[in-house]
């Protein structure tokens, strides 16, 4: 129960993120145009960052693709914190995108038994049964 909970938290907070700054990044909001002006690609980096923000909101709250959306937002991040690391002069929006990574990440490990890989994340039993 607290594994669900925890991951409606997670999912929650990166959804509702995820979408604010999309949406901000979509219509053209000056903060975003401030941010990307100093990164390579401008305005066309902020769209496609806007709508891949959008993805993983919509789907980190779909049950079925929860995981995807938490990988998707996972990797946005990380390149958020790189360009935050690299290139950009302010630093006040870098904690914020190491909370939304580790939010993020949190759905990818208590969920990723639902990825389709097939040499981890299975449980123990099940790969007992199967030898067996």
């Amino acid at each position: 129960m607290a594994v669900k909970i925890i991951s409606w938290i997670a999912r929650i907070a990166v959804a509702l993120m995820f979408a604010m700054t999309g949406i901000m990044k979509l219509t053209f909001n000056e903060a975003p145009q401030e941010i990307f002006a100093q990164l390579p690609g401008g305005n066309a980096a902020m769209v496609l960052a806007g709508l891949m923000e959008l993805a993983a909101a919509v789907l980190i709250v779909i049950p079925k693709t929860k995981v995807y959306g938490g990988l998707l937002a996972a990797v946005v991040m990380f390149g958020a914190i790189g360009a935050h690391l690299a290139v950009l002069e302010d630093d006040s929006m870098l904690p914020m995108a190491i909370v939304m990574l580790i939010a993020a990440s949190a759905v990818v490990v208590l969920h990723r038994e639902e990825l389709p890989l097939s040499c981890c994340c299975k449980s123990k039993d099940a790969g007992e049964s199967a030898g067996a």
